[in-house]
């Protein structure tokens, strides 16, 4: 085993490309495939990828910012003297609900919610000559029917032929023009196509894959989806893939179409491990268990020597056969160099023969011709180990042209910063708003008054003698209050000396303004930031606003939010 920092030092070369085709493909700790796994491997860990192994950590932070989830810890180191953390006194500070207070998963429900009722139909166009000419006769034939389609009905009727009526037949050039151009000479494999593509997209659970990749590229900025055959029902499918385990070749391009390698890192059982690699022995398997105890949600086990087997007479089983390895799916661009090697025979016919890797020879009557085939190759590493399975040239491999290779992997990533992130700041300033406003409200006291206790004391009402709390309990149940105006000598009170009962307000006061323009303003921030406005964004519309101005808003909107949709749509 070797842990992922010895891969993070030390050199770890990419193997040549121009070697015999049949040692790529070859087991053990000098296989071409297992040198160019380790060196894709080393590459991410060094940031040298499309998605740096370093900003994995940012992309977490994004999603539990977008979901609402951040750590409260956060706003505690802020609030939060050092020794008062995590005493358990509920005072000040803590009286507050800590949980996330968060408008970034409305917002991002608004825009997936605007892009899922938006969709394309995939239209297909055979473009080779053969279904040219096929179109072409289509064309014309309707064209001579709207030229002598009375002709031809009579003629049919005298020979007591009954056909079905055409669904339309044009009328003039013009018309016939524009029927091409609206699709209308369609071939019947084109709608096999497109029915194929659409059937692919319905097992693949399609509308899921896309939601996805919206909240992808609103947290981080990318999406990937993969096509692949199943190898049970040998269905055509793609799936979702999470970015943050894709390895692929950085490309200058948002699409990454000429990225020569991609893969990603892929959590499998041991007992799935033995199934597809029935070679690796026991003990390796027991010793992946041991690195991998404690991480990838799984359990750490005692005591293995005793411990890691199940109880029980004629058991066949471990412990740990549930324990999630990591693996590396990937897939390699290459050339392939073939010999071959033609003869010249005495009837001057030539014959073409496979030849030894390497071997040259030309003379009069044999020539070697060296034939470079673009192909891809697939492997899945066990990250960290020397063994590899599941590998050899990838099949039904999408070829652009008769030349060109594509991976699976469809990669695209835009620049700059995605659309939470660029909120973040807002999302912090309206938790710790929200926070300080309920500490205000637990501090606030309620509604009270002020006592000048003197003009209250040797009070005698009817003959008896009041307490002062005696009338401050018929104040509060009369709402009248009794009070000696003259001192004990008879000498009226000085008049700016008050009222000898003032009522005070509870609550926050004006603090509760600041707390609402302080949401107010970072709520609008946000929607500057993300192209969300008012209109749009599901909150109370301004009844004053127009219709046109209205749509102006939705249209901004919309506009904010093309290069999401471009990034999904490309994909």
């Amino acid at each position: 085993m070797t842990s992922y920092d010895d891969y993070k030092v030390g050199s770890h070369p990419f193997p040549r490309h121009d070697i015999d085709p049949a040692k790529k493909i070859l087991d053990g700790e000098d296989s071409w495939l297992l040198k160019y796994s380790e060196a894709i491997f080393a590459a991410w860990l060094r940031d040298k990828c499309a998605i740096p192994y370093t900003e994995l950590d940012t992309f977490t932070t994004n999603r539990k910012y977008g979901a609402g989830q951040q750590d409260p810890s956060i706003y505690q180191d802020i609030l939060l003297e050092e020794e008062d953390k995590g005493k358990p006194e509920r005072e000040g500070w803590y009286n507050v609900n800590w949980d996330i207070f968060s408008v970034a998963p409305k917002f991002k429900n608004v825009v997936v919610g605007m892009m899922e009722n938006q969709e394309h139909d995939i239209v297909a166009t055979a473009i080779d000559p053969m279904s040219g000419k096929e179109r072409e006769e289509q064309k014309w034939d309707l064209w001579m029917k709207s030229l002598y389609g009375k002709d031809f009905q009579q003629i049919d009727q005298n020979l007591g032929i009954r056909r079905e009526p055409d669904s339309f037949i044009p009328e003039s050039y013009n018309e016939l023009m524009i029927y091409e151009e609206l699709g209308g000479f369609k071939l019947k494999k084109e709608y096999a196509i497109e029915r194929g593509i659409d059937y692919t997209f319905y097992i693949s659970d399609w509308p899921e894959i896309k939601r996805k990749m919206i909240h992808d590229i609103l947290d981080n900025n990318c999406c990937c989806t993969k096509d692949y055959v199943d190898k049970y029902t040998a269905r055509v499918k793609t799936r979702y893939v999470d970015p943050s385990r894709l390895i692929m070749q950085y490309s200058r391009h948002y699409n990454h179409r000429n990225s020569e390698w991609g893969g990603e890192i892929v959590p499998m059982k041991i007992t799935d491990i033995r199934v597809v690699a029935p070679d690796i022995p026991e003990t390796e398997l027991r010793e992946l268990a041991q690195k991998y105890q404690g991480t990838n949600n799984n359990p750490s086990i005692t005591i293995w020597e005793t411990d890691n087997e199940n109880s029980g007479a004629g058991s066949l089983s471990y412990k740990y056969d549930d324990f999630w390895i990591d693996v590396l799916d990937l897939e390699i661009k290459s050339v392939d160099s073939n010999y071959k090697q033609y003869r010249t025979d005495q009837r001057g016919e030539r014959h073409y023969y496979d030849e030894e890797f390497g071997y040259v020879k030309n003379t009069e009557t044999r020539k070697t011709k060296v034939v470079n085939t673009k192909v891809v190759y697939r492997v899945k590493w066990i990250i960290g180990t020397k063994r590899l399975f599941d590998y050899g040239y990838q099949y039904d491999v999408p070829r652009p042209g008769k030349k060109e290779v594509e991976l699976s992997y469809h990669l695209y990533k835009l620049p700059g910063r995605s659309m939470i992130s660029l909120i973040q700041p807002n999302l912090d300033q309206i938790q710790l708003t929200w926070l300080k406003m309920q500490n205000a409200i637990a501090m606030s006291s309620p509604s009270g008054v002020a006592v000048e206790y003197t003009s209250l004391t040797n009070m005698t009402l009817g003959g008896k003698k009041m307490d002062p709390l005696e009338i401050l309990t018929i104040k509060r149940g009369m709402g009248d209050i009794f009070y000696r105006a003259t001192t004990h000598r008879g000498y009226v009170n000085s008049p700016n000396a008050g009222k000898p009962v003032q009522e005070l307000d509870g609550g926050i006061g004006r603090s509760l303004e600041e707390f609402v323009r302080i949401f107010e303003l970072n709520f609008n921030f946000i929607r500057d930031l993300s192209g969300i406005n008012q209109i749009a964004d599901a909150s109370s519309p301004d009844p004053n606003q127009s219709v046109t101005g209205s749509k102006m808003a939705i249209s901004a909107t919309s506009n904010a939010l093309k290069p999401i949709y471009a990034s999904y749509v490309h994909v």
